[in-house]
């Protein structure tokens, strides 16, 4: 699959118990989107981060979760990785972040991993995407 540019769009927090809400407004694609931790470990919890967001639009049919790393001490920036969001009912996508899936070569000492989610018709096309959330969760692959 080839990787989506990303074209700035805005979405608004869901709020669960452990959500973490993003800092945005309603977007035209996804009204909501939230994730369970800002913390991201290789070696100690939390080793994972449920991302959940929920379709605005009645033609998205599934979501994408792309992320990379950027590194904070030099701001070097990973390439791109994606997955495909589990349909979890009521127009909802949920996607499981495991640590252990960030590639060997973005494994940086410090860093924030970057996301954007991309809305798919039926036929698997992108409707569009959300903006790039950057400095939101910190990654570090040891325990601090």
């Amino acid at each position: 699959m080839q990787p989506i540019t990303a074209l700035p769009a805005s979405a608004t927090p869901r709020l669960t118990p452990t959500a973490i809400p993003t800092q945005t407004g309603v977007g035209a694609l996804f009204s909501k989107i939230s994730h369970s931790t800002n913390v991201l470990h290789l070696q100690c919890d939390p080793l994972e981060i449920i991302f959940d967001v929920i379709a605005n639009n009645s033609q998205v049919q599934g979501a994408l979760f792309y992320y990379r790393l950027e590194n904070k001490t030099n701001g070097i920036i990973s390439e791109w990785s994606n997955a495909e969001m589990r349909p979890a009912g009521n127009n909802i996508f949920e996607f499981i972040f495991r640590s252990k899936t960030i590639p060997e070569e973005a494994r940086y000492q410090q860093a924030w991993v970057q996301y954007q989610f991309v809305g798919l018709n039926q036929a698997g096309e992108s409707l569009g995407t959300t903006q790039i959330f950057v400095h939101e969760i910190n990654y570090q692959p040891d325990c601090p």
